[in-house]
């Protein structure tokens, strides 16, 4: 695998399966094989119903997360960035986009959990 994308990766949102299979896929990589998530703790009755973002670098997808209403607020989920990829602003660029999609969804304000060490990359975003 390259150590940086080809392009500069593009942050939208998808409703095409393919790109939503592998922005599962990559979901899936980084928190079960990474990190150790119990499989029945990261996918859920969520899948079909929550908004996908991703980052395609060419056709590929190297970062995604996924939006869902809670209340009148919209929840940022999931957030996942290919390894290789970390620390090259991919992962700014979908927070941008899935801002932008909220924004478009009508919601007041994005709210989200995530890991204690992924605190200083939400903090200075």
């Amino acid at each position: 695998m390259s150590a940086g994308p080809s392009s500069t990766p593009t942050a939208k949102r998808t409703d095409d399966p393919a790109e939503k299979r592998a922005a599962l896929d990559l979901r899936l990589r980084v928190f079960i094989d990474e990190q150790g998530v119990d499989a029945s703790e990261e996918v859920d009755e969520h899948e079909e119903t929550a908004i996908v973002v991703v980052a395609l670098d060419g056709e590929r997808v190297v970062a995604t997360c996924r939006l869902r209403r809670v209340g009148d607020d919209m929840k940022l989920e999931r957030m996942a960035v290919e390894r290789e990829l970390r620390k090259a602003g991919v992962g700014t660029q979908l927070l941008r986009e899935a801002e932008r999609v909220a924004a478009e969804e009508g919601t007041p304000r994005m709210v989200l959990n995530a890991q204690t060490r992924a605190r200083g990359f939400y903090e200075a975003n």
